[in-house]
């Protein structure tokens, strides 16, 4: 966010070697952070890294398309400001980075409570709101109420669908749960890029960000596929302690 909004004076040579020298201290406080575990994880064939627990089918459904719909924002946006001619995007950029901030400082406890499931679901709404705003700005305070709306929506969708694949998952496999989890939401990102780009190419940014709300909205349907008892924190089978 800050860097966003400070690239006309930092460059994009400084922006970077100021981004790797952050990634360097990050490093460093993990390093000195990190717990480690005490139990050595049983040994998995190649074959099986293939192979998830049934349970996490839907959680990872759900990710793929959060991934593809989000990495339309999140690829295309500097495109469609460059195109309408609505500058600075690093603004949009400023504002979806407090959004996520204020996000998930507010919402964070709600993903712990019962009703985890309408949270998605309005996240999810949220999220596609935003992208179709997208497709319709064509002034600068558009562009930032649909950033707002992104933010609000992933910001609540992306921790919320680690926490369901970690409580899905046998305690001793938390970290494999967080790795489906980003393998689903990367296949999104990069295999939406690639299946939408003929909808960019028949039908213009507008579409592209038209089908990408329409993707958001299909996200609704496996998470209901989920038991509401999954739907609710803490309570799936081998994972977390039940509440």
């Amino acid at each position: 966010m800050a860097i966003s909004a400070a690239l006309g004076w930092l460059s994009i040579p400084n922006a970077l070697r100021l981004c790797a020298l952050l990634a360097m201290v990050a490093g460093l406080l993990i390093w000195r952070t990190a717990v480690t575990s005490q139990s050595q994880p049983a040994p998995v064939p190649w074959r099986g890294m293939f192979h998830f627990p049934p349970l996490l089918r839907w959680p990872m459904i759900a990710t793929v398309l959060f991934g593809a719909s989000f990495g339309v924002f999140f690829q295309f946006l500097p495109l469609l400001a460059e195109r309408r001619g609505i500058e600075p995007v690093g603004l949009a950029y400023t504002v979806y980075g407090l959004g996520i901030i204020a996000t998930r400082l507010s919402t964070g406890r709600l993903l712990d409570g019962p009703h985890r499931g309408r949270i998605l679901a309005l996240a999810a709404l949220v999220l596609a709101g935003g992208l179709l705003g997208f497709s319709q700005a064509h002034v600068m305070l558009g562009l930032l109420a649909a950033a707002l709306l992104v933010a609000f929506g992933s910001g609540i969708l992306h921790p919320a669908l680690i926490a369901l694949h970690v409580e899905l998952s046998p305690a001793s496999q938390r970290g494999r749960a967080t790795a489906a989890f980003y393998l689903a939401f990367d296949l999104g990102i990069g295999m939406g890029s690639w299946l939408l780009s003929p909808v960019l190419q028949r039908f213009g940014l507008a579409g592209l960000f038209l089908v990408a709300g329409t993707i958001a909205l299909v996200t609704l349907w496996p998470l209901a596929r989920l038991p509401r008892p999954q739907l609710a924190a803490g309570s799936a089978s081998g994972g977390s302690t039940p509440t």
